[in-house]
């Protein structure tokens, strides 16, 4: 009987160690030459009320249990997580460390060391804390530690956060925390300044063109950079970090906004509108909706409840936007293609930033850079987007606005702008003496290919005999149309009449020969009427109408198609107009 209380009391023994331990952390040894180390199976203990103090904590009465993710489960009002680490570095490792909870969102962070004089030592960091009483101003909290010796240190992390969030804890030696930081600062700079440059565009734009969809995409890049820089906390550190209220609800109001100026983007393009209207309602009162909610966020809601209707407006947002792109997709619109582009990786950032919030994924900094690449891909492609709608709108207001000065099947100047060109020419004739030539050409059997034919034919030999003219005469020379089956054309710099006699039968040569590769087609039948300046007396515009009238005293079947204006003929015509160029010359004349 006796060896059985033995035993007992040898099992005992060995199990009063484990029990008087079992609520510490194990020691984390730091080895010479470590990097950054992610640490993982940490310790943590949530105190409900948030009232212990450290020296409860440190007491050894804690029930710390390990956990593979610390996460942030707030369990009332004013809950803390508490995170306990027992560091040890080696003799030939650097004193110097740095911890760091990469997440620029966490409320408070207070890390607490041991001051050498049985007290703690505290450093506190977060968006409730001024930037200038951090001790280590940055996107996120950072603590540096200095491991004097090298006996066992204990750490404690006390975490405020109001939402559920899985947390990221990394160790690393100093010089390495420095080299990473840089490394972030030099990614997010890069991200940032593409990101700027391109809101500076799009500004300079709107200021320019004043377009809405661009004044639209300008506030709205312009408003998600600052809710990026928000959210990786670098507006937090460089704008407004000795502001703590706006610090902690700059996030949640400037991605609300955000998202609401992305709906107004998304239906200025009416996309929705044209196919499906309740749709475009819905994003019209969603945008509203958002503004309602970024100020609710700001001055009504608490932290705990914000969060999650901003959960699901972000949700609503990137659910309307797919739908947008998947309707005009479904119509066959480009612009759906691109917005689909678009929106996709802007609703993957929903999710991840999301998921992240409410502690369902657990790299910070992976999040952090999708986003980043979210924002860089999609805002671009929206620019393109909204770029090419413009060239297109441009396009067909300049072919609405051609309609009065060009002519719409040649694409030619009608007979107003045409005048306006001949004046200048007259001017510099007048003042330098610099010598031209004025045409008229007309296509003299057109009637009867209308007549035989039909109007579809003679339109395509209205198109031959231009392309046969333009054949002839050289870019810096003008060629319009001035009537039916009529044009004129202004040669400048021609002195005699070889030149214009060149061109006359070379182009009546033309008109005559057959197309090898339509036979079919009729053959063109041209009557050229010229002036020279240096041959007239006193030229002047009514030159236009004095050829007009030399053209209707020849004959269809002449046998000489290349008619001059002599002087003679010029003082005696006078005023005389053609009936066709009469009802042309009356529009406006464009200068």
């Amino acid at each position: 009987m006796r060896q059985w209380w033995v035993f007992l009391m040898c099992v005992l023994a060995a199990l009063a160690p484990a029990g008087v331990h079992a609520g510490m952390p194990p020691t984390l040894p730091l080895e010479a030459g470590s990097g950054i180390v992610q640490l993982t199976s940490l310790w943590t203990w949530t105190d409900p009320s948030g009232t212990a103090t450290v020296e409860q904590v440190a007491s050894g009465h804690t029930p710390f249990a390990p956990v593979d993710v610390p996460r942030v489960q707030p369990s009332g009002s004013g809950s803390a997580l508490w995170l306990a680490l027992r560091l040890q570095r080696a003799a030939d490792a650097p004193p110097d460390w740095s911890l760091a909870l990469p997440s620029a969102i966490l409320d408070r962070v207070i890390v607490y060391q041991p001051d050498g004089r049985r007290g703690w030592r505290s450093l506190r960091a977060g968006d409730r804390v001024p930037i200038s009483h951090w001790p280590e101003a940055g996107r996120y909290p950072a603590f540096p530690l200095h491991l004097e010796h090298t006996a066992a240190l204990d750490v404690y992390l006390r975490i405020e956060h109001p939402t559920a969030m899985a947390l990221s804890v990394r160790l690393a030696p100093r010089n390495a925390h420095e080299r990473r930081m840089r490394l972030e600062y030099l990614a997010i700079g890069v991200a940032l300044g593409g990101l700027l440059l391109l809101v500076a565009g799009a500004v300079w734009q709107a200021a320019t063109l004043r377009a809405r969809s661009h004044t639209w995409f300008a506030t709205f890049g312009l408003v998600s950079t600052l809710a990026w820089a928000a959210y990786t906390g670098l507006a937090g550190q460089l704008l407004w970090g000795e502001h703590p209220t706006w610090t902690d609800a700059a996030p949640g109001f400037l991605g609300l906004l955000a998202s609401s100026l992305w709906l107004a983007l998304v239906n200025s393009f009416g996309l929705a509108t044209a196919g499906a209207r309740w749709l475009a309602g819905c994003i019209r009162a969603a945008a509203w909706l958002g503004c309602v909610l970024a100020l609710a966020h700001v001055f009504l809601l608490p932290r705990h409840q914000s969060a999650a209707l901003i959960a699901g407006y972000f949700g609503l947002t990137a659910a309307l936007s797919l739908a947008a792109a998947a309707v005009s997709w479904q119509r066959g619109e480009p612009a759906g293609r691109w917005l689909m582009l678009g929106a996709a990786p802007l609703a993957l950032c929903v999710v991840l930033a999301l998921g992240r919030l409410f502690g369902l994924v657990d790299r910070s900094w992976l999040t952090e850079y999708i986003v980043v690449g979210g924002l860089a891909w999609s805002l671009p492609l929206v620019k393109a987007m909204i770029d090419r709608r413009l060239r297109a709108r441009r396009s067909t207001q300049l072919r609405q606005q051609a309609l009065a000065s060009h002519d719409p099947l040649t694409g030619l100047p009608k007979l107003a702008p045409f005048r306006a060109r001949f004046r200048r020419v007259l001017s510099r004739y007048a003042t330098t003496r610099e010598p031209a030539c004025l045409l008229i050409v007309a296509v003299a059997n057109l009637p009867a290919i209308k007549l035989s034919r039909g109007n579809g034919a003679a339109e395509e030999c209205l198109l031959r005999a231009v392309l046969k003219i333009q054949k002839l005469v050289r870019d810096v020379d003008v060629i319009a149309r001035v009537g039916d089956g009529c044009f004129a054309v202004l040669l400048e710099g021609v002195h005699g009449r070889a030149r214009v006699s060149e061109f006359g039968s070379h182009l009546v040569a033309s008109g005559l020969m057959p197309d090898p590769e339509h036979p079919t087609d009729p053959l063109l039948h041209f009557h050229v009427t010229a002036a020279l300046l240096t041959e007239v007396a006193e030229p002047g515009v009514t030159l236009i109408e004095e050829l007009f009238h030399l053209l209707a005293t020849m004959s269809p079947r002449t046998r000489r198609p290349i008619r001059y204006l002599s002087p003679h003929d010029a003082r005696g015509v006078g005023r005389a107009w053609h009936r066709e160029a009469s009802a042309l010359d009356r529009l406006p004349e464009v200068i």
